[in-house]
């Protein structure tokens, strides 16, 4: 099941896990492009992402 990611009433996006990998979309836009990453990458993204 997607996760929102983001404040109420901003741009966000969702996150799903799956196995061994996650994909990130545009919440508002369900039928557009997404990108996908690999646990570590995910990892390392959310790390550098929250600084």
């Amino acid at each position: 099941m997607p996760r929102p990611q983001g404040v109420p009433g901003s741009q966000h996006t969702e996150t799903v896990p799956f196995v061994r990998r996650f994909a990130v979309r545009d919440s508002k836009q369900p039928a557009g492009p997404h990108v996908t990453f690999t646990p570590a990458a995910w990892a390392d993204f959310l790390a550098h992402a929250v600084q």
